[in-house]
């Protein structure tokens, strides 16, 4: 026969005596509390609410509840005893630690609002301080009941383990990998890394795992923190948490000069929006391919966020540039043509893109003075130019050279802002058939305004230097010139008689004083 003794469990009643648990009142109390952390832990979940994140996790008071409401309703049925005495004491340390929870989450969130980025601690380190708090106060009211016996003891390490989790050895490697994480500082919370291939940012790094928040899907990656000793990390947040250095990498036709080429993608990152330090843009040539010289571009952005878009918006303008000049992207191909069939072919689409220039131009006002053959010279002598959405042709402040015809895409026309004179604004937008840059090109004045490609532009342009022969043997195209703008000008500023006929004698004046030389000789 074998005699149990229990130990007095009851020296301190968390929720008062057993006797007042079991009332119906006290019970019912107890289940409305039980319920009401289903809700509110699914609220802390779903984050929804900005102050949400202020509630501790609700798991252990949940414990606590349940073991009173257990003890409650074992007194109820007059199954006092043993079992009933343990249930209470395991409401009663479960308490103690969703307290010490709270308390540590309360000091926790203080800590996150004093840092200068507002991001909080590693978890590992308040998960690290919980246990030790929690097991501190648990062996403390064990040995304050007489019960650090073998019960006790083995008690106590059962609860160890529910916190700490199954697979001790993996646990304690994966805790000795954080320490190492944190003394080092490889990274930390709020960083954007890369480790064994997985890009995201460091939202919470604990005793077991580190998690990255992918943020091209929106999902978190969990690294087992025994993992990121073996593997490369890479840390962009460091040393600068604002410049994030990007590679572009290209391959130009070997009919491009290097020094060329290198200038031409350093050109590409001038003005962008989103590249705040052009001048720190650097051009490399890594080597020669099969088909093609290879370059990489080097820059930096203030966002992380923005490495994919800015990316692809940099490479979209190096194909534009780079059929701006005359040449194309190589790839590999097994070409079967003859050297004229594939110029004939050539041949036969600049025919046609010549063409359609032609009857663009043949609809614009501002030439119905010009001939024929004056308007096939224009198509002929001067390119068509293709602009990326987001690029500048032609930029405020610039001398004037050339005007544009836009044969394909819509232009936007930004001025100076008011308000903020280092911004523009826009005023216009210009579609397919229009006509800009017209004023600068004819009086060699200088640009008065931006003009931005909104999306894929094709335009024709018309040189100073053809205008020059144009005037050199049509000499009354200059006057007739001068009254289409003098008459788009009128009607656009409702001007008098007297100030239009003042339009045109000063707009004549610059006019001839741009290629008067020309007319004189």
């Amino acid at each position: 026969m074998v005699t149990v003794v229990m130990p007095n469990v009851l020296a301190l009643q968390p929720f008062g005596s057993a006797g007042l648990i079991a009332q119906p009142g006290a019970l019912l109390v107890l289940l409305v509390l039980l319920l009401l952390t289903i809700p509110l832990e699914r609220e802390r979940q779903r984050r929804r609410h900005r102050l949400i994140h202020l509630l501790p996790s609700l798991r252990l008071f949940r414990v606590a509840i349940a073991a009173a409401l257990l003890s409650g309703a074992l007194t109820r049925l007059n199954m006092a005893g043993g079992w009933q005495q343990w249930t209470l004491l395991a409401a009663l340390l479960s308490l103690y630690v969703a307290c010490i929870d709270l308390v540590i989450g309360f000091v926790w969130q203080l800590l996150a609002m004093t840092r200068r980025d507002s991001t909080p601690a590693p978890r590992f380190f308040k998960d690290l301080l919980f246990v030790g708090a929690s097991f501190a106060v648990i062996t403390a009211e064990l040995y304050q009941r007489g019960m650090l016996n073998t019960i006790g003891t083995a008690a106590v390490l059962s609860v160890l383990a529910f916190i700490v989790g199954p697979g001790s050895a993996t646990q304690l490697q994966n805790i000795s990998s954080a320490l190492t994480v944190q003394v080092e500082r490889q990274f930390e919370i709020g960083d954007w890394v890369e480790i064994d291939g997985q890009q995201g940012r460091v939202d919470n790094i604990s005793w077991n795992s580190t998690y990255l928040y992918d943020d091209i899907f929106d999902r978190y990656v969990v690294l087992p923190n025994a993992t990121i000793d073996k593997v490369k990390i890479i840390n962009y947040s460091r040393p600068s948490p604002t410049d994030f250095g990007l590679e572009v990498l290209v391959g130009l036709p070997y009919e491009m000069a290097p020094a060329h080429a290198l200038r031409l993608l350093k050109d590409v990152v001038q003005h962008h929006p989103q590249i705040p330090q052009p001048e720190r843009a650097r051009a490399f040539l890594k080597g020669f391919g099969a088909s093609s010289i290879d370059y990489a571009l080097h820059f930096f952005v203030p966002d992380f966020l923005l490495r994919y878009e800015v990316a692809t918006d940099v490479s979209s303008r190096i194909w534009y540039a780079v059929r701006r000049e005359g040449f194309s992207i190589p790839f590999p191909i097994v070409d079967l043509r003859t050297a004229r069939s594939s110029q004939g072919q050539i041949a036969a689409e600049l025919s046609e893109a010549k063409r359609r220039s032609f009857e663009s131009l043949r609809a614009i006002e501002l030439f119905a003075s010009l001939s024929d053959r004056e308007l096939e010279l224009i198509a002929q002598e001067d390119p068509l130019l293709e602009f990326a959405p987001g690029e500048v042709i032609i930029r405020r402040g610039d001398s004037g050279g050339s005007m544009y015809v836009i044969q394909e895409g819509q232009c936007s026309v930004l001025l100076q802002d008011p308000a903020t004179p280092s911004d523009e604004v826009e005023i216009k937008r210009l579609c397919c058939g229009e006509i800009f840059g017209e004023y600068a090109a004819l009086t060699n004045a200088e640009r008065t305004a931006t003009v931005r490609a909104l999306h894929h532009v094709s335009v024709q342009e018309i040189s100073h230097a053809t205008i020059e022969q144009i005037f050199l043997t049509n000499q009354s195209a200059m006057q007739e010139f001068a009254a289409v703008m003098t008459r788009r000008e009128a009607e656009r500023c409702a001007f008098t008689p007297a100030q239009k006929d003042t339009y045109e004698s000063g707009l004549m004046q610059r006019m001839f004083h741009a290629f008067g030389r020309l007319l004189q000789a």
